[in-house]
């Protein structure tokens, strides 16, 4: 796994983050690790999905979800999911709803730009 974390205030603020997760294990089918991965977070204070369809990438095909949830503030992440032999990966952006609107370009850019080169 691997974490990007934008530069903090140092003011109690929430950062925005984008993950990377390599599940080097997966048997499932695409749609079932992505919906595997939802069902992880339908425990999440006032979840709520707002997007969830197939995903063309550079070289791949995956599936992009968008959700929010209260963290004590509402957040908002959009995941894509791929499957390449036995790894499943997972690409995650979050960042507080009232921000996203500001965040949501640069996310748009590092998406496309995940390619899988294995």
């Amino acid at each position: 796994m691997v974490t990007f974390t934008s530069p903090s205030s140092g003011m109690g603020d929430i950062p925005v983050t984008m993950r990377v997760v390599v599940d080097d294990q997966n048997t499932l089918s695409l749609e079932q690790y992505k919906n595997a991965q939802l069902a992880k977070k339908q425990g999440l204070d006032r979840f709520n999905t707002i997007l969830d369809l197939p995903y063309k990438g550079p070289g791949f095909s995956g599936w992009k979800v968008g959700y929010s949830y209260d963290a004590g503030t509402i957040m908002k992440t959009f995941e894509i999911y791929a499957i390449r032999g036995t790894n499943a990966y997972t690409v995650t952006f979050t960042s507080r709803d009232d921000r996203f609107a500001g965040v949501s370009v640069p996310m748009d850019v590092m998406f496309k730009s995940f390619t899988l080169n294995t």
